[in-house]
């Protein structure tokens, strides 16, 4: 039987319905210290491990999100009322609009492969919402809402990155994913292209 090269389980496993992308990315990880990519290395542990708050997150990860506020008051209550981005001042609208997500692509997987929307509670807002929607109503709750689909697309763009590299690699070099350590398979700008 023959042995299939790194670049092409990679594809293979990418392709398949049943994809492991933590898996994939533990394979890319190889595939970056056998090319000698720091690069490439670092990409693929932000992707399994998170971003931390001082690196900027990729497009793809800055999710869209909705937020919703509930209240009350002695004879009526309202659970889920969206929030209008003409409340919230012009320079927080952007954070009313999406979220950037930071975490590790296996909790990304999971919210995209779960049911229903994703929460994220936001209590520190009540304040800011207080007044301004009822005005005889108090504010109990503010929460966002990211639909699943947004974690299906992070996913998927991840999946095309590393697609798209896997291929460009095994077209300029399809041994590259195969090389010996020390050796230098492609040069540092082929890598980047």
């Amino acid at each position: 039987m023959k042995h299939m090269s790194l670049l092409r389980e990679i594809q293979d496993d990418l392709a398949s319905p049943a994809s492991d992308l933590p898996c994939v990315l533990l394979r890319c990880k190889i595939l970056a210290s056998r090319l000698g990519s720091a690069e490439l290395a670092d990409w693929v542990n932000w992707e399994l491990h998170g971003y931390s708050a001082e690196q900027s997150v990729p497009e793809y990860r800055r999710l869209t999100i909705t937020y919703f506020a509930s209240f009350m008051n002695l004879a009526w209550r309202h659970e889920k009322a969206a929030i209008p981005l003409q409340l919230v001042p012009e320079e927080h609208r952007e954070m009313f609009r999406e979220i950037e997500f930071r975490d590790g692509i296996a909790k990304a997987n999971s919210f995209a492969n779960g049911k229903g929307s994703i929460e994220v509670q936001r209590p520190e807002l009540i304040f800011a919402i207080q007044g301004k929607m009822y005005p005889g109503m108090d504010c109990h709750g503010v929460w966002g809402e990211i639909p699943r689909t947004e974690f299906e697309q992070l996913t998927t763009a991840v999946k095309t990155q590393i697609l798209d590299f896997a291929l460009k690699l095994e077209e300029k070099n399809p041994a590259a994913g195969e090389a010996a350590p020390n050796s230098v398979p492609l040069s540092k700008e082929e890598l980047r292209t």
